[in-house]
């Protein structure tokens, strides 16, 4: 991912970047969609990539549940077809 202007050459960075969701009671289910839209989001404009950026995903409530982590190094392809996570017990499609 890249904000530069046109007269700036830029090149990827390397990252690994978790990100950690709420998935409680209290968030509910548009807040939790809404952060679902937001993941995906900043998952396209990622340089998704075992040797760029490495990406994990961890839910939390009253436990912790990994969706999957940077240790997989998956791609974004494979990342973006995670189509199920949970939230209060019910399957919530992510793409």
């Amino acid at each position: 991912m890249c904000f530069c202007s046109l007269e700036v050459q830029c090149q990827a960075t390397k990252a690994d970047i978790v990100f950690v969701v709420d998935s409680s009671g209290s968030i509910g289910n548009e807040n939790f969609d809404k952060l679902r839209q937001f993941l995906e989001a900043m998952i396209n404009r990622l340089d998704v990539d075992p040797d760029l950026t490495r990406v994990g995903l961890m839910l939390f409530s009253d436990k912790i549940t990994w969706q999957f982590k940077i240790e997989e190094q998956l791609t974004k392809e494979s990342i973006l077809k995670v189509h199920f996570y949970p939230y209060k017990s019910l399957l919530i499609d992510f793409c």
